[in-house]
Formats: structure tokens, sequence, C-alpha cells
């Protein structure tokens, strides 16, 4: 009897008389897929997930000694040190649970005009293999696997999920400011996964487990509102369960998907190789004893590499909050910024105790109405939680009620800094601006004086921007055509994204327009920028393209050994070692490497940053073809990875990266390695023909 026939014939025995009997089966489904469940409780779910790797997937599966498995809480931590880009784990295509190959996705393909199916059609499809499996019981091949997603996905949490009163009290405390993409109720808006919820499915006419089952559903008993009920729960529940665990929007890859998530201090990544096995690596230097985290991903839908989530994201995603940071947007009011930890104690649930703690700006307000309206988000949500939200407590879901709650603190803790920072940078004027009517002055002529000093600075100043610029010009224009001295010496200077507004928009421009645009004939090329100009660049980068972009905002360099900054003679800027590395030794990874599909992109990214930085930027941007040698790209590396300069004799060459000194060819696509020893004080050099391949042409630039 083969396991189709076998499952049909459990339901065919589901007759009204054995009703108790059958929904006992069915709830057996979700929960059971193993022997024992007593054991599925008592052991540690990744452990058995781990021995299920090693004794069915062990030619192909490797995992890196440095690391151990948490016995009491699942999580992964370090036992030694682990260096950047060190592979942790390998897990092969035989033991993830894909969309790849299935019935639902190939007949999707058959249908579809283009290439790739829409994400959550994957998504959703995602979800109907998992329901395949699950039924599959004992049998399936992925057994050990399905107790551990189901074992730790035992509540529904997402909020698309929820009660209906738990949906309408998380709609009074997100607001109105805070984002315009749906809370809930947005799995149910694809018709994919609308699909997967209806009873029965489409089928075809020879399918006897769906025609089974319809007879369950729709026969001659007062039990069918009974049955529809949990059958749709289930599904519900796998949906979620898809919603909360996937990778890249189609994957289920064991031991990484369980990874708790963190915005910021995530300390692994993965890669998807040719033959669909996963491969985990060291995001950065891991000390030892630190638990492994993974990007918090929430492009479920609409890309492939992650962005810059915000909380409200993570909630709808994942149904939790986020550890600190916290990053909140507000497009409405055209602000974003970042809330961390002050210092305290922090909790599982992110929240930190007896401390304060701290905001910085990702997107800066600069006028006073912005702070009026956060003011007035931040009363209108303290008087709905102390009111109706408040009240509702008990009669909410106790998962809901932890996440609502916890959700508002957190808002109101973020909406609270925003008015107080934001009253003291925008509304209170500067002690430099204050004018004080009982001000006393030693000289009495001293106001006067100053106000005429300064008249006359301002006049001076005036006269010499018109003497550089055109005299039909306006001097606004001019302004912002001339480059802003302080930023030449950035060893101090922090800028804000957005904070500087140009009113030459450059449209069309090419390549060269846009420099003489910023007043780039002037400029020297010798600023060498700090760390916080640097992180800037690359938020600026993600929160123009967001669904687009393909890095995160990180907070480190690529550059993996000790350097310094320095001028090359004839070369300008250059990166100089400061210890020996030796032959071989990873120096440079592409991490932060920004990628434009178009001309406008990349205006759209530029027309957002100081002169001196476009000045830059125009000069170390290239165009490639892509890691998939299929379509065109603008590429910038915003780290100091583009003061890297080209050599001139191959005696000089000392980064690269050949394809034998890699265990994974495709590392060879975003990093460079030491090509021979590299002694002390030299300099890094590498061949400028690898990169620039295609045309600025093709961009319209």
């Amino acid at each position: 009897m083969t396991i189709r026939q076998s499952r049909t014939r459990t339901f065919l025995q589901c007759t009204t008389s054995r009703l108790f009997f059958c929904l006992l089966y069915l709830h057996s489904l979700a929960i059971a897929l193993s022997v024992n469940g007593e054991q599925a409780e008592e052991d540690a779910s990744n452990g058995r997930v781990f021995q299920w790797l090693q004794e069915e997937h062990g030619d192909n599966f490797y995992w890196n000694p440095k690391l151990r498995l948490d016995d009491n809480d699942d999580s992964i931590q370090t036992q030694e040190s682990l260096e950047k880009s060190e592979i942790l784990m390998i897990i092969p295509s035989s033991a993830i649970i894909s969309t790849i190959n299935s019935d639902n996705i190939d007949n999707k393909q058959e249908e579809n005009d283009e290439e790739e199916l829409y994400a959550e059609d994957m998504f959703c499809a995602l979800a109907e293999r998992l329901w395949d499996e699950l039924l599959e019981g004992d049998e399936s091949d992925y057994a050990p696997y399905m107790q551990h997603i189901l074992h730790e996905s035992n509540s529904i949490i997402i909020p698309n999920f929820w009660s209906t009163i738990g949906k309408k009290l998380i709609g009074m405390v997100y607001g109105e400011y805070l984002t315009t993409e749906y809370l809930i109720d947005w799995i149910d808006d694809f018709e994919s996964c609308r699909d997967f919820l209806a009873l029965p499915n489409d089928h075809d006419d020879d399918d006897d487990e769906f025609d089974a089952a319809e007879i369950l559903i729709y026969g001659d008993n007062d039990y069918t509102a009974i049955w529809n009920s949990d059958i749709e729960n289930l599904r519900r529940h796998v949906l979620a369960t898809a919603a909360q665990h996937q990778v890249d929007q189609k994957l289920f890859v064991p031991l990484y998907d369980h990874l708790d998530h963190h915005l910021v201090d995530h300390n692994v990544k993965h890669i998807v190789k040719d033959d669909s096995s996963v491969v985990i690596m060291a995001q950065r230097q891991i000390s030892v004893g630190e638990t492994l985290y993974r990007p918090s991903q929430v492009c479920l839908f609409e890309c492939v590499e992650p962005t810059q989530p915000i909380v409200l994201d993570i909630v709808r995603n994942f149904g939790h909050l986020p550890k600190y940071p916290h990053y909140w947007e507000l497009p409405s009011l055209k602000l974003a910024f970042m809330i961390h930890a002050g210092g305290g104690e922090e909790t599982m649930d992110g929240v930190v105790s007896e401390s304060t703690p701290t905001l910085s700006w990702i997107v800066k307000p600069h006028e006073a109405w912005q702070i009026e309206s956060l003011e007035s988000e931040y009363k209108r949500l303290q008087e709905k939680y102390t009111g109706e939200v408040l009240k509702s407590n008990e009669t909410v879901p106790a998962h809901e009620w932890k996440v609502i709650e916890a959700y508002s603190s957190a808002l109101q803790t973020a909406l609270g800094l925003a008015v107080k920072v934001g009253r003291e940078e925008i509304l209170t004027p500067p002690p430099s601006a204050a004018t004080d009517e009982n001000e006393e002055y030693t000289d009495k002529g001293q106001r006067r004086q100053q106000e005429k000093g300064q008249k006359e600075a301002e006049e001076g100043e005036c006269i010499a921007v018109e003497d550089k610029k055109d005299e039909s010009s306006a001097d606004e224009d001019k302004k912002d055509e001339s480059l802003d001295e302080d930023d030449e010496n950035d060893e101090s200077t922090e800028w804000e994204p957005w904070s500087i507004t140009h009113k030459t928009s450059c449209t069309n421009c090419n390549l060269d327009d846009l420099a003489q645009s910023r007043g780039c004939d002037e400029y020297t090329y010798s600023t060498i920028h700090n760390q916080t100009t640097w992180t800037h660049l690359r938020a600026a980068y993600v929160a123009i393209l967001r669904e687009n972009a393909t890095i995160e905002t990180t907070y480190e360099s690529g550059i993996m050994v000790p350097f310094k900054i320095g001028h090359s003679p004839g070369r300008g800027r250059g990166v100089f070692v400061i210890e020996d590395v030796a032959k071989g030794t990873l120096v440079w990874t592409g991490e932060n490497t920004g990628a434009f599909t178009t001309g406008d992109q990349f205006r759209q990214y530029l027309s957002v940053l100081p002169n001196v930085l476009v000045c830059d930027l125009t000069n170390w941007c290239y165009t490639s073809n892509g890691a998939s040698n299929t379509s065109s790209l603008i590429e910038c590396d915003l780290d100091e990875g583009s003061l890297i300069n080209a050599f001139e004799n191959k005696q000089e060459h000392t980064l690269g990266c050949n394809e034998d000194m890699v265990e994974d060819t495709t590392l060879c696509l975003e990093n460079l390695y030491a090509l021979r020893d590299i002694r002390g004080g030299e300099e890094l050099l590498t061949n400028y023909d690898d990169f620039s391949t295609a045309s600025w042409k093709d961009f319209g630039l």
C-alpha cells in the first residue's frame, strides 16, 4: 500500500459515528510526527535535528567543531573564536524543505510568462509543501525536522492570525505615521495563500485524498462547521510557520532557520550555492561564548536581500519585538531614527531595565511641524494605551497581549525620546542665536561691533562666492554647487542623510555633468573619511533603494586586517596594512558593496549626499556584469575598499582571488585575498580590470 493510499484510507474511515477519533487524528498530524511525544518535549529539539542531519546527511552536512548546541534553549553558541567569513555550517539540499520541483510551483511556472514567479507564490507554495510533509507523518523524509518546526511553533503569534480584538488593539497602538504597509490581514491578500486556506482546494478529479476530505467536510452531518474550522486552523498554523521560519522566501533550512534574529548585532550570513545547499558563514569575528544571530529578514514578498527592518516589520512578520537597537521609520513625517539600549540589563523581550535608552537620527528633523506631529502622536498613544487598550487586556489572548504591551511600551519610549531630542535640537535656539534684552555688555559698543563684524563677514563670503561663479546664477544655487570646506577635513564631521537638499536635480545628467554640477573640478580628492561617514553612506543607500538594496546598514569596514588610510605617491589616497599579512589571508569582503540596476537609482542616491561624497563616488563607483554575468550593474564599495588602488606592475599586485585559494569558488565573486605575503606598511593594490566590465553609457551616464 502506498503512503497516499494509506492516508486516503484513514480519511475514508472517518464517519460521523467516529467523529471524535477523527478529530484526534487530525490534531495528531499537527503535533505528533514522532513515536514518543514525551521524549520530544524532554529532548532539545535542535539536538534531535542535529542528530538527524548527522545520521541521514552526514556525508554532505558540515558542522564547525568550534560551535556547540545549548541544550537549555536550543541556541547555538561558540566554544572557540571564529574569524570573519569562516564557514560555520553547510546544510545539504537533501535536508532542506523547499519549493524547488514542487508540483504547485511547476504548474504556476508553466502559466507564468516570466522566468521568475511572484515571491508570494513561492511563499504560499512553501506552506503547501510543509502541509504535504505534515500529512506524510513519520513516513516523511523530514520527520525529525518537521517535529522540530511544529514543536517550536505551537502558537500562532503573527498578527495576521490574531483574534479580532487583538488586531483591533494593535491597530489602535501603531498609529498613522509609522508605515504604509499593512500590519494585519496581509497574508490573506495573496490569492495563492487564499487557495491554500480554502477547502477544498482546486484539485484533479482523480485526487482521492481531497475527494475523501470533501466527503468529510460536505457530508450529511451537523459537524461541517467544526471540521472546516479545525482544518483551516491547522492550515493557518502551517502558513504562519512558513512566514516565521522561511529563508529567502522559499526554504526551510535546519538549524539556521531557528537562530534568533538581531537587527544590528547579527553575526552570521548565508549563501545558497548552485546545488541548492546553504552555506552559513560568520558575518564578523565572533568571540568565545557568543550566541549566533541571523539578520532580521523582513522582505518576505518584495526583495531578495535583507533591508533595514523597522520594528513594525518584525512584529508584523515574526510576531515579537526585536532586541535593541530599534529602528523606527515615519515616512509621512520624513523621519527615521534608532533607539539604542542605554546600558542596563536587556531582557529576552528586548526591554532594557534601570537605564535610559538613547536616540540617534537616521533621517533628522529640520522643521518645527515634524516635532509637533511627533508630540501629537505621542500624546495620542498615551491616551489610547492608558484608556481603551489597557482596559481590554483581559479580553485578549495572553500571547497577543504580550506583544501589544511590549510594542506599546517601545513605541512610547521611541516617540518620547524623539520629541525630547527634537525639541532640544530644532525648537530650542542655539546659544549663539539667543537675544536676551537684559543681557549685559561690558563694552556698550560690543553688540554693535559683533553685528557689524558678522554682517561684513557675510558680505565678504557672498562676494567670494560671486567671484567664483557665473554672475547670472542665483546666490543660493552657487552655494549649493560649491564645496563645504568642513567636508574636506572629515576626521570629525558627521552628516545626516537627507540633511542637505540640492536644487540641481540633474535628471538626465551623465557622469561628467553630475560631477560638474557639484563643483568636483575644485575638489582635491584627498579627504580621509571617518567611520561615521562610511556608515551613513550605507544607511542612505539602504533607505533610498529599500527592497532593491543589496547590502545592510553595517557598522564595520569590509577590510579584515589592521590597516590605515594614507596618501600614496602618484595615486592619491590608499590603504596600507599595519601588520604583516600571510598569503591566502582574507583581506577584504564585498559585504558593503551597494549595487544599482539603473542610472536613475544612482542619480537618486547621489542627490541626497554632500558634494564631497558625490565627487568621491563618481570617481570610485564602477560598472560590472554582476555575479551572474547576465546583467549590467553600477557598483559602489561603500567602505575603505574604495580606496584600494590599482597596481602598475605585477610585483606590486597584492590582492585578488584565485579559485585554488578557496573551497567555494563563489567566494571569489565578493572577496579579495592576499596573493602573496604582504609586509607591514605595504599598500594594498589590486587589478581594476577584474571589476569594470560594462559601460556607463548603458545606464545613460
